[in-house]
């Protein structure tokens, strides 16, 4: 059965693969609205599709978030699918102190701020928001310690603050994320929604590989290997199928 056509509008901190994949699948049959710090290189893939509306969006900027938000409400009734990708790619190390602060300031702490302006939105169509992780995030090494892993990392954890600031509009929210890990293939995340239960994506994994509740960190999620591409997962993980 066809899925009826929804409003998605995705929070995008920087472009890469995965995002202009989830972005062009998305839009084959449903309106999406794509937030980008700047417009000024957008790839064509983004910007020639009739289905995708690419606005610039300073997520430090009330008024920024206030404009996109009206320009949104002018054109459709609602939102029913806000993504978060918030995040940063490159090594943390090359920025000094007093940037790094400030990179989390923008990138992180202030998506929750941001995600609220666009709650009413969601309620009329009683939409919800998905956080994009990666599972790097979940791994304590070195190595894995890039500024887009870390502030990743950082989203997870603001994922309970999130779901405190929307729940007076009854918003849920979830964490998901698809990665290759050199062990055991695709990986996805599936955490819990608001309402404590665990989004398990039936039909898309194979077996689970380890409850994170018995591990002691601070979300309730699964590890699951995967049967299809990252990209097919984690478009269904949004859609919620």
């Amino acid at each position: 059965m066809t899925m009826a056509s929804k409003t998605v509008l995705i929070l995008g901190s920087s472009v890469h693969l995965l995002l202009i994949s989830l972005t062009t699948s998305l839009a084959q049959q449903h309106t999406v609205y794509l937030t980008l710090p700047s417009t000024a290189a957008v790839p064509a893939a983004l910007s020639e599709s009739s289905k995708i509306t690419v606005l610039a969006l300073d997520i430090s900027s009330s008024l920024s978030i206030t404009t996109v938000a009206r320009r949104i409400a002018s054109s459709v009734s609602g939102i029913d699918i806000l993504v978060n990708d918030a995040g940063l790619g490159g090594s943390l190390a090359l920025l000094d102190a007093m940037r790094s602060s400030s990179t989390y300031k923008t990138k992180i702490a202030s998506i929750t701020d941001a995600v609220v302006v666009f709650a009413d939105l969601l309620e009329r169509k009683c939409g919800r928001t998905v956080c994009l992780g990666t599972s790097a995030a979940m791994i304590s090494a070195p190595c894995m310690k890039s500024a887009r892993f870390s502030t990743k990392e950082a989203l997870v954890h603001l994922c309970s603050e999130m779901r405190t600031a929307l729940a007076p509009w009854g918003v849920p929210v979830s964490w998901i994320t698809v990665d290759w890990t050199p062990t055991s293939g695709p990986l996805v995340v599936a955490s819990s929604t608001r309402r404590g239960g665990t989004m398990q994506m039936s039909g898309l994994v194979d077996e689970i590989e380890h409850d994170g509740r018995s591990s002691g960190w601070d979300w309730p999620g699964r590890f699951f290997r995967g049967k299809e591409s990252d990209e097919s997962m984690i478009e269904k993980g949004v859609l919620g199928c």
